[in-house]
């Protein structure tokens, strides 16, 4: 037991590890939902491959498709129970899994005549489906990659192969620039359109993402001093102009794989992995903000919260305000102890 629950510990840090490695470069779990709809997907193709067989459409034996169809529904099904709980070492084990299994088909049953090569587009639709809003150059180069390498191992050393594998590149590249389409198109509709920072709504679909996965970080409630008087003095068109200075010096602070969200109004979040989280924020507020009428000076109140284990969206947002407004009040009771208030 005492053995068992070691190399459980050794899986889990290796699986941390591997989230931590991936968040660093821009990379973001699917999520619960892509990760189960997938598993669904995947189940649906390998019954539609027996249905196939049974026709005479696929030239694949019922002694290889047998355990191959156990071990796909075996592995929907332990994906479909972990998602939960899952990180991106989730994503990465399905893509090597996945490749493997469609080389192995597409070399059993004709290579580059076999029908099963189609598996590879459904692949790739599958992952731009999943992981579209996420989609980066990174992303796009291992997909990419997870299309292309099943077909050369599927392929190798048959007749026509280098043909086949120069009409396939270039349709996977076709794929790429699909995707980048897609992500432009959502990256509109899920950013708020003044500041280009993720918008509540799509903001707090990522953060719930994180909290699914059992990722640790910190959650900042900002909340910008003074900016009702600088709307009220200077104008709206002003007040726009100090809000997108505010996200475009929170953009350039914090790392791709951070969140960033305009909450409503004058109020942003931001959730990172920086222990230093509240300072990161207060150093942007040094110095003033330069706007059409002239330069401004705006103060902030922050509160900081770091993500507790089991806790839902709801209780970790009303943590995060609970900090900014006790900060806020602390503040209002400071200044009206030394007569400024």
């Amino acid at each position: 037991m005492m053995r068992y629950r070691i190399r459980t510990s050794r899986l889990r840090t290796f699986a941390r590890a591997i989230d931590r490695f991936a968040f660093r470069h821009g990379f973001k779990p699917t999520g619960m939902q892509g990760y189960r709809f997938a598993a669904v997907m995947r189940t649906a193709v390998v019954l539609g491959g027996g249905m196939f067989i049974a026709i005479g459409w696929l030239d694949l034996s019922w002694a290889v498709y047998i355990p191959l169809a156990c071990f796909v529904i075996g592995w929907s099904l332990f994906v479909w129970w972990i998602s939960p709980r899952a990180g991106i070492w989730l994503d990465g084990l399905d893509l090597v899994i996945d490749s493997s299994l469609i080389a192995l088909v597409i070399r059993w049953t004709g290579g580059p005549n076999s029908p099963a090569v189609t598996l590879v587009y459904l692949m790739l639709m599958g992952l731009y489906g999943t992981n579209v809003r996420h989609w980066t150059w990174k992303s796009a180069t291992l997909f990419s990659l997870a299309g292309w390498i099943p077909l050369v191992c599927g392929v190798w050393g048959f007749p026509g192969a280098g043909r086949f594998l120069g009409l396939h590149t270039f349709g996977i590249v076709l794929f790429n620039l699909l995707g980048y389409i897609l992500f432009a198109e959502l990256a509109r509709r899920e950013s708020d359109p003044l500041t280009q920072v993720w918008n509540r709504r799509y903001g707090l679909e990522i953060l719930e993402t994180w909290l699914l996965s059992g990722k640790s970080f910190y959650l900042a409630f900002l909340d910008l001093d003074g900016f009702k008087a600088i709307n009220d003095r200077l104008g709206h068109r002003v007040g726009d102009e100090v809000l997108q200075a505010v996200a475009g010096r929170l953009r350039h602070a914090f790392r791709a794989g951070d969140i960033i969200i305009r909450y409503g109004g004058d109020e942003f979040l931001i959730a990172s992995t920086y222990s230093d989280l509240e300072s990161r924020i207060q150093r942007l507020f040094r110095d003033p903000i330069h706007t059409s009428a002239g330069s401004v000076v705006l103060g902030c109140t922050i509160g900081v919260v770091r993500r507790e284990a089991g806790e839902d969206l709801e209780q970790l947002l009303k943590r995060a305000d609970s900090a900014m407004y006790g900060k806020k009040n602390e503040e209002k009771n400071r200044n009206r102890t030394t007569g400024k208030g």
